[in-house]
């Protein structure tokens, strides 16, 4: 479950995640296969821009969909244990480094 919004490259879909909807989440070991999902329409998240960087230069930054907070992904495993996640309590799921340090996408991990 996601107790913050999350920033996936498919969306919905994490970019962890193969054609086949098997992955293992960031820093995990556990191969995981999405059998199902619960999550709201997307929000959006935008802001402004005050350095002049290289490449990016001040003004809007570009919106972003998230997949609000509260929304819960099904897994089954596929290869390890899924005890192993417990250590990955409130680590977060998204797909890019900097979003991960910005708090993106924080997960608790349950047993169905």
């Amino acid at each position: 479950m996601l107790t913050t919004p999350a920033v996936f490259r498919g969306g919905w879909k994490p970019g962890w995640l193969s054609n086949e909807l098997v992955g293992t989440p960031p820093g995990g070991t556990v191969v995981l296969r999405l059998v199902g999902l619960s999550i709201q329409r997307w929000r959006a998240v935008s802001g402004w821009s005050l350095a002049n960087l290289p490449g990016r230069p001040r003004g809007p930054k570009p919106v972003r969909r998230l997949v609000p907070e509260g929304g819960v992904y099904f897994f089954e495993t596929v290869d390890g244990k899924a005890s192993d996640l417990a250590g990955h309590w409130l680590e977060s799921v998204s797909d890019d480094e900097q979003d991960r340090r910005d708090g993106f996408g924080l997960a608790v991990w349950g047993i169905w």
